[in-house]
């Protein structure tokens, strides 16, 4: 996928274009130190994976029963694209991919995750060859069976994900998953105590370094059980919205940041009942509109 991308990029006068001038920008902003051709390679890296990644959410939705019907693998899904295909011919695989993530942009829940101005599929587009392979590869198997399924509970493995999609990026951030038993630990000796400090309503959880969420998560899940204990009258979806409202998370990997959103989002709708995303509202409950953020 990064070489496909890369070589589209290069052999396009407009995209390099593009990428220099962004380049400059953040060079002036002192966001970056390498040189361009470093940094041009890092951000056809991360196109790779949000590409994938686009795909492994969509994928989830779909085995998890929260769209209302499937796009990219399991039953229906190959008739989905065909029918695109036949009311628009001279487009492809890639159009078609691009087409499912702009409908998903247009639902509050996961806007953030796939509206133009967070994703970066829309910058850069692989080979119709490719994006083609692309959906082979969550078709395989088939379509009442696919080999790759991701309606587990347990949103782990997208921190397996996140840690292995890339070996340079692997050692460019020292990515390396936290245990869950460290995590128990940490949270135990800082938010328990922060808690019994300053109360529910004045505790927030705040991880600078997030990664793929996972202090996000189990403080997500013990501030949400802490509002059930303390007002057991409480609908669990107001519970959901306060309990995230009072976590926070920044990352510098951008595709880190997507998987925690994911995840928050995914234990948000959980919580709270909803089933389907288009009932659901945005996985939101602080008012600054920023749960996780790229820092």
């Amino acid at each position: 996928m990064a070489a496909d991308l890369l070589a589209r990029a290069d052999g396009s006068p407009s995209v390099t274009l593009a990428l220099k001038a962004r380049f400059e920008e953040e060079k002036a902003q002192e966001r970056t130190g390498d040189s361009y051709e470093v940094w041009r390679r890092n951000i056809v890296t991360q196109v790779a994976a949000a590409w994938v990644l686009s795909c492994v959410f969509v994928r989830t939705l779909e085995d998890r029963g929260l769209v209302e019907r499937n796009r990219i693998a399991g039953v229906g899904a190959e008739d989905s694209q065909q029918q695109f295909l036949a009311l628009a011919p001279f487009l492809t695989e890639r159009d078609y991919l691009l087409t499912v993530f702009r409908e998903l942009a247009h639902l509050e829940a996961v806007s953030e995750l796939f509206a133009p101005e967070h994703n970066l599929v829309w910058r850069l587009g692989p080979s119709a060859e490719v994006a083609r392979q692309l959906l082979g590869l969550f078709r395989a198997g088939s379509a009442e069976a696919p080999a790759f399924r991701f309606g587990q509970s347990d949103t782990r493995f997208l921190g397996d994900l996140y840690q292995d999609l890339s070996e340079e990026v692997r050692s460019r951030y020292a990515l390396l998953q936290t245990p869950h038993f460290v995590e128990s630990f940490i949270l135990d000796r800082t938010l328990e105590p922060a808690l019994e400090s300053f109360g529910l309503e004045h505790t927030t959880l705040l991880d600078p370094t997030c990664g793929s969420g996972h202090f996000l998560l189990g403080g997500f899940e013990r501030l949400f059980q802490r509002q059930l204990q303390k007002f057991p009258d409480l609908n669990p979806r107001e519970a959901a919205a306060r309990a995230l409202g009072a976590v926070y998370g920044t990352d510098i990997n951008p595709y880190a940041v997507s998987i925690a959103k994911f995840r928050l989002m995914l234990a948000f709708l959980e919580k709270g009942g909803f089933e389907k995303l288009a009932t659901a509202p945005k996985a939101d409950g602080s008012s600054d509109g920023c749960v996780v953020c790229q820092g």
